[in-house]
């Protein structure tokens, strides 16, 4: 799929995808929704695929505002199949909508653009909507343009902290609390390492440095029982800052003394 256009009919925004040979592909949901039908989509698909067979629906990866999640998208002819079964008025203008404006618009210019019908019926002028989807246009580049500002300028605060810290250009290595202590040759009580952690965890949301999350396996010795936890792994320079004592080279023997 290359092409993501959204349209609104009466109030309910409609995605449709094209794919590289130009061809649009529908999200159920947004359909079924268009057309005031309260049937789920696996029911939509399943009575689609029944009625017509194999290759008019599709899973696909769709970008949403809660990140990336797989949708149901449905071929042209799979639209004309849902609306000439639906007993909704709603439904019925769905249809007219997607045939008389929609699929002309992308398959005359490869989009849709608000307002094209208003041409159409002599209630805009040309020009007039021209510039209109040019101010729209520019809106949006602008938007776009704002946002990888904001991101490099995010990245570019990241790599010069990364620059103050690394004066010698040492590796950005990731550890825990533990693997550092054992670093430093040196016997560390549980409650200091907790608040060395808590520290180097406030230095890194301070300084735009990423903590990591890595899983691994705790077994219980008495009940030999087996459980994953989520352990928060450090950028080794920033452990180094809150701590003030630089790693050594190599890992030293403790000194512990008796009285």
């Amino acid at each position: 799929m290359s092409n993501i256009v959204s349209f609104e009919f009466e109030s309910n925004d409609v995605r449709v995808i094209t794919n590289e040979s130009g061809q649009p592909w529908f999200v159920l949901r947004d359909v079924l929704a268009a057309m005031g039908s309260s049937t789920r989509p696996a029911i939509a698909k399943t009575a689609i695929e029944e009625g017509l067979g194999g290759g008019y629906t599709m899973i696909t990866p769709f970008q949403t505002a809660g990140g990336t999640q797989n949708v149901t998208v449905i071929s042209e002819p799979a639209v004309t199949f849902l609306v000439s079964r639906s007993n909704t008025e709603a439904g019925k203008r769905l249809n007219r909508w997607i045939h008389g404006v929609v699929l002309p618009a992308i398959r005359k210019d490869g989009g849709y653009v608000m307002g094209e019908e208003e041409v159409a019926s002599g209630e805009l002028e040309e020009a007039e909507f021209i510039l209109k989807a040019m101010t729209i246009l520019n809106r949006k580049v602008e938007n776009m343009r704002a946002a990888i500002e904001k991101k490099d300028a995010k990245i570019e605060k990241q790599g010069e902290a990364i620059k103050k810290l690394v004066p010698y250009k040492r590796r950005l290595d990731y550890m825990t609390v533990d693997q550092y202590v054992a670093m430093t040759g040196r016997y560390m009580a549980h409650g200091d390492k907790i608040s060395l952690g808590h520290r180097a965890g406030r230095y890194c949301r301070e300084n735009g440095l990423e903590i990591q999350k890595q899983e691994r396996r705790m077994d219980s010795i008495h009940s030999g029982s087996v459980r994953l936890v989520r352990v928060n792994l450090y950028p080794r320079i920033a452990l180094e800052k809150v701590d003030g004592l630089p790693v050594m080279s190599k890992p030293q023997k403790a000194l512990f003394i008796f009285s």
